[in-house]
């Protein structure tokens, strides 16, 4: 990796650190000591939760991810099937 890409990670990095920071303090402003913990735990665990699902789903494809359009979006014969079924009606 060039010099200036790990110097572009790195700012992005410390760019997140200082936005968590501040987020962080933000929830200790704003809630009680134990509603902010409690709040920053059940983000983390849902953060966990997303990377295990993440990783199970790219083991169970045998590490080829999917594509966004392979995620669910409508084909085009799905379109037309609809369309034909609405002029049918």
């Amino acid at each position: 990796i060039s010099h200036s890409v790990k110097k572009g990670i790195l700012s992005v990095a410390q760019d997140e650190t200082r936005h968590a920071n501040y987020l962080y303090e933000a929830l200790h402003r704003r809630l009680s000591a134990a509603k902010a913990a409690a709040v920053i735990d059940e983000w983390r665990t849902r953060k966990v939760e997303a990377l295990w699902a993440m990783v199970g789903n790219f083991i169970e494809r045998n590490g080829q991810t999917r594509t966004l359009v392979q995620d669910g979006a409508p084909t085009d014969t799905t379109d037309e099937v609809e369309l034909a079924e609405v002029e049918a009606a």
